[in-house]
């Protein structure tokens, strides 16, 4: 009898934990716009009001406009799966700016997910998070 009073507790206790992927919310990144909204890997702009990069989602492609040049290229977007590909760079040359396209260069191949909560897209490297993005209406 102890021991079931003690499964019981157990299976009690499990059902209440949460799990990560249960404030996953479904959304059609499609036709979107998304600014910075935080980071502590990006390095951002210098500028307190900047919302530099964004990133804007095309049904297949994808722009990012940074401090310096614009990136764009393809993308795959299945499930909670994100991939960028075949991206490239203008070539601007910006005096004291360039971390953040140079940052973004070197790790948008390596965002393996997503996840879409209240309002924020949050990127992922494995299960490092990249970066947090806020929507812009009305692209």
């Amino acid at each position: 009898m102890k021991f079931y009073s003690l499964l019981l507790m157990f299976v009690v206790l499990l059902s209440g934990c949460k799990k990560e992927n249960d404030n996953h919310e479904s959304i059609d990144l499609a036709n979107t716009r998304w600014a910075i909204y935080d980071s502590k890997e990006i390095p951002l702009s210098q500028d307190k009001n900047s919302r530099l990069p964004i990133i804007l989602f095309g049904e297949n492609d994808f722009r990012i406009t940074t401090d310096c040049n614009g990136i764009n290229g393809l993308i795959k977007i299945s499930n909670k799966e994100l991939l960028f590909k075949d991206y490239q760079s203008t070539l601007m040359h910006c005096k004291g700016k360039g971390e953040m396209e140079i940052y973004l260069m070197q790790n948008l191949r390596n965002i393996s997910s997503y996840k879409y909560s209240e309002g924020i897209l949050y990127l992922y490297i494995g299960k490092k998070m990249m970066g947090s993005f806020k929507r812009i209406e009305n692209i």
